[in-house]
């Protein structure tokens, strides 16, 4: 990584030197010596920042864009779509939920003289 691209991870990451400081757990001169180019930077400070800096997700196509706000706890979207940890654990149970429902309407239609278009232009 170069330097300037360290500094530009740096500080959209951290406010100010001392969060860096506790981050790497190293003292407040390394920091400023990386910051201003006369030391260089170690590999695994590089490769922490981009970690922090992706939120965590792994370096995949499938995951471009998206990253997480560890302060709030949060998944967000490319789009600007937010899901808490809570919100993504339920999406397996609302899928259950919906297809117990799907199964119980079909089972409905079968029984009665109710048309499968008529149910459709219903849930419309």
């Amino acid at each position: 990584m170069f330097y300037e691209s360290f500094k530009t991870l740096y500080w959209r990451e951290f406010s100010s030197i001392h969060q860096g400081v506790e981050f790497f757990h190293v003292n407040v001169a390394t920091v400023r010596r990386w910051l201003d180019g006369t030391v260089a930077i170690k590999p695994m400070a590089e490769k922490l920042l981009i970690v922090k800096s992706f939120g965590y997700l792994p370096n995949d196509m499938r995951w471009r864009g998206f990253r997480v706000d560890e302060s709030r706890a949060v998944l967000i979207t490319p789009t600007g779509r937010e899901f808490s940890p809570k919100e993504l654990e339920s999406f397996g149970q609302y899928q259950q939920l919906i297809e117990l429902v799907m199964d119980q309407l079909l089972t409905m239609v079968m029984a009665s003289d109710i048309s499968f278009a008529r149910i459709q232009l219903a849930l419309i």
